[in-house]
């Protein structure tokens, strides 16, 4: 009796330990050679712009953490990096549904306040600001900013989430009058205005000439411009151009882009002889490359065919704010675009307002 139990334990315990063992071999499988392979190859794929071929490495490295009992936080990765994919190709749809599903294993696994929910939190309020859902972003935003700033210094991941939030904030306020008589009498503006110039102060002070700095001085120039103070948004432009000046190449895509805004703001004030300076300046870009011309022309046109298509779906649904916001948007890019102005036209037609 005694050596049959000792037999029975004896096989108990080899059962447990061939379980045991059965199970870190399917988790150093999916850790150390299948799932790593697949992620390294849908990174490798993701720097090439292979955005197909790196989705369908990372869907399958989701699966193999799934199918061979890996660890959960691996799948929550691997679900990020797929999302991350889809936003490339703009199926924002399925990559909202990705981000949620690693936020709730990562919230799970993790707490709800840890670093890596916030990155997924990041993550979904992006999307939010990229379908203009402002209040729903600026909530995300403000979640993540808070729990980032516990017991840690500003630095210029603060400043850009505070940015973030003066966008949605300011963004809002312009959907809902796009031409305000006093916007300096909103809340709204005057909490963008001020998240901002806190934003500029932390990018200063953590870095002389911090190109993030150039980043928030771009946000304070639009948001100037777009509501008509048009002298203090061109400052704005001006030094964000002196920062890129001091750290980027001559040519720079950034560069290139603060000239066009500083070419916009000045025609708007009628400044004809600073407009040719600034315009010389882009042009001295164009003959060094000119393919970037052709490039910017094509972007421009697709963008204000985009743009007027988003004005149309709007009026369509009955949302008349929407439209006229996209169709100025539009008209800011090539202000002769027929469809847009006769599309804006009946916009305000249906508003019944006469605005100009």
């Amino acid at each position: 009796m005694k050596r049959l139990i000792v037999g029975l334990a004896t096989l108990i315990g080899s059962t447990l330990a061939s379980s045991v063992n059965a199970t870190e071999s399917a988790k150093d499988l999916v850790e150390n050679s299948t799932w790593q392979k697949l992620m390294n190859a849908g990174e490798e794929a993701f720097k090439l712009g292979k955005y197909h071929q790196a989705e369908v490495q990372f869907a399958t490295a989701a699966s193999a953490g799934e199918n061979y009992g890996g660890d959960e936080l691996s799948t929550a990765t691997s679900l990020m990096r797929q999302a991350d994919t889809c936003c490339k190709e703009e199926r924002f749809e399925t990559a909202d549904k990705l981000y949620q599903h690693a936020l709730t294993i990562r919230e799970s696994k993790l707490g709800p306040n840890h670093i890596d929910v916030m990155e997924v939190l990041q993550k979904q309020a992006d999307l939010e600001l990229r379908h203009r859902n402002f209040l729903v972003a600026e909530e995300l935003y403000k979640r993540v900013l808070e729990n980032k700033g516990k017991g840690s210094e500003d630095n210029s991941e603060t400043a850009l989430l505070l940015k973030n939030i003066a966008h949605c904030k300011y963004r809002r306020l312009y959907d809902q009058d796009p031409q305000p008589a006093y916007p300096r009498q909103s809340t709204d503006y005057l909490e963008a205005e001020t998240m901002l110039n806190r934003a500029l102060a932390i990018c200063e002070k953590t870095k002389r000439n911090n190109p993030d700095a150039a980043k928030v001085l771009d946000e304070l120039g639009s948001m100037y411009w777009e509501f008509g103070e048009l002298s203090q948004g061109e400052q704005a432009f001006r030094k964000a151009l002196e920062i890129r000046d001091q750290t980027l190449d001559s040519n720079d895509p950034d560069v290139e882009s603060n000239l066009q805004s500083l070419i916009g703001i000045s025609t708007r004030q009628g400044k004809d002889q600073q407009t040719k300076v600034w315009y010389t300046r882009l042009e001295a870009i164009w003959q060094s490359e000119p393919s970037r011309k052709r490039e910017m022309s094509l972007n421009k046109h697709d963008r204000t065919i985009q743009l007027n298509n988003r004005g149309v779906q709007c009026l369509n649904m009955g949302d008349i704010r929407g439209a006229e916001h996209y169709f100025k948007e539009a008209l800011l890019i090539d202000p002769n675009y027929t469809l847009a102005i006769e599309n804006l036209r009946i916009a305000r037609k249906h508003a019944g307002t006469n605005r100009k």
